[in-house]
């Protein structure tokens, strides 16, 4: 089996939330060896991509068609006129790209690594998909994306996978470690109907491999600690002068929260299929500065 890659620029963590869903599907699915990387750290890469291999990439698009942090030296690098035409020649790969309808410049990084990949030799095993994440329904782009991108591994690349991968309990010599159910004392205001976390929490009796794996890690990262105890708040905690970031959020009060379409208890409940909710966050001591245009990301 070829190595594979799945490499992302991110900058409001949504490109490396769907990044890491794909890594964690394609290592379920049995194929391995698989690496998850920001694109700024293809250097690192061993073997390289120029040595070829199996590379999916997810890249958002920023600002006035700008490239994310975490990937601006990888687009000046595959951008350089003087490249040998040849230089990815051995490469499969695919993209996925993320942008906004509501600028211009819509997927223009992402379009540009697809196209660029392939004046570079490369060979793309599955079509560029364009995600608008201005409309609120990112998973009607994606999900086909990915059904696709699934069925198309399982049909044209072979697997290296061996028969305990697939059992459903993890040992450790012979004892089979069971997780925790873990307690949690945070309190959030909940919108009506919507049930708290922990109350699924507390019922977890399962080994880690039997944990059901989210969609997206976007919504909830689920990891286990050293003595193998479902974790699902370290990531989240704040040290005393963190910044403010994805892997640092601050932790915000709900205000307040209604239905704006889908209300299941409301008159029009059957006139939608999708529900969105109005939410309002105290940030009050947070010292969040934002200006019009800015994105902003939630946790939950």
């Amino acid at each position: 089996m070829n190595n594979i890659s799945v490499l992302y620029g991110s900058q409001t963590g949504n490109a490396q939330s769907i990044a890491e869903s794909i890594h964690d599907e394609i290592k379920l699915r049995g194929f391995e060896p698989c690496l998850l990387l920001p694109l700024n750290k293809y250097k690192s890469l061993n073997p390289k991509l120029e040595d070829g291999g199996i590379a999916i990439i997810i890249c958002s698009t920023t600002g006035n068609g700008d490239p994310p942090d975490n990937s601006d030296r990888f687009w000046r690098f595959i951008k350089k006129r003087t490249n040998d035409k040849k230089m990815f020649e051995k490469l499969k790969f695919a993209v996925l790209a993320l942008g906004d309808t509501n600028y211009d410049k819509f997927c223009v990084v992402g379009r540009g690594i697809d196209t660029r990949m392939k004046e570079l030799g490369a060979t793309s095993f599955y079509p560029l998909g364009c995600v608008d994440e201005g409309t609120g329904q990112m998973e009607d782009t994606i999900e086909p994306w990915l059904k696709g991108l699934y069925e198309k591994f399982e049909e044209i690349f072979p697997k290296n996978v061996s028969q305990a991968k697939t059992e459903k309990t993890t040992k450790i010599g012979t004892k089979s470690e069971k997780i925790q159910p873990m307690k949690n004392d945070v309190k959030f205001d909940l919108p009506f109907g919507v049930k708290a976390l922990e109350s699924f929490v507390e019922k977890i009796d399962l080994c880690e491999s039997e944990v059901p794996r989210l969609r997206s890690t976007l919504w909830m990262p689920l990891q286990f600690d050293s003595n193998n105890s479902l974790n699902l708040h370290e990531k989240f905690k704040l040290n005393g002068n963190a910044k403010i970031s994805y892997d640092h959020p601050f932790n915000a009060k709900v205000k307040s929260a209604r239905y704006l379409t889908g209300d299941p208890h409301g008159v029009f409940a059957n006139l939608s299929s999708r529900r969105v909710i109005h939410v309002e966050f105290d940030i009050s001591n947070s010292k969040i500065e934002y200006e019009p245009g800015d994105a902003v990301g939630i946790r939950c």
